[in-house]
């Protein structure tokens, strides 16, 4: 998925990543303004692929989401370090510590109180989604659910 860019893989992964979130969150979140964001890419590793494969999915997301359950933000949060990739790393702490301090929010207020849905491609360890949430609590987002399409 990464690498392809095929738009059928999104519209198929976001088609049965909507129906997953909506049941998981449906009792605890009715029809709350959940705000729906993708894990960043630095600049320069976005334009050297041409695209941000979870900004992709986001996109398709919104699309089946009739209701108006999220609101789709997708620059919330900045990748501001480059690093190397997580898959050539052995461990997790190895890719907590190449994450550190790589994230930024540059305005608060869009997440400060908010229900956020962070949306990766893969999750391995979760070092990327726990620096991800990490940052968007300490920018004071209310809650932090985070979804991939593969573990």
């Amino acid at each position: 998925m990464k690498f392809k860019n095929k738009k059928f893989a999104y519209q198929t992964f976001a088609n049965h990543l909507y129906t997953y979130i909506c049941n998981d969150l449906a009792k605890n979140y009715p029809s709350r303004n959940l705000i729906l964001i993708p894990i960043p890419m630095h600049f320069y590793a976005k334009w050297n692929r041409g695209y941000n494969q979870t900004e992709s999915l986001c996109k398709e997301i919104i699309k089946y989401d009739k209701l108006e359950t999220f609101i789709y933000i997708p620059n919330v949060i900045k990748k501001i370090k480059f690093t190397k990739s997580q898959k050539h790393l052995d461990n997790k702490d190895q890719r907590l510590q190449n994450l550190k301090d790589s994230f930024y929010i540059k305005n608060k207020s869009v997440v400060s109180g908010k229900i956020v849905v962070v949306i990766d491609d893969v999750w391995t360890t979760g070092a990327t989604l726990h620096e991800i949430t990490k940052i968007l609590k300490q920018s004071g987002a209310e809650k932090v659910f985070c979804y991939a399409i593969a573990h």
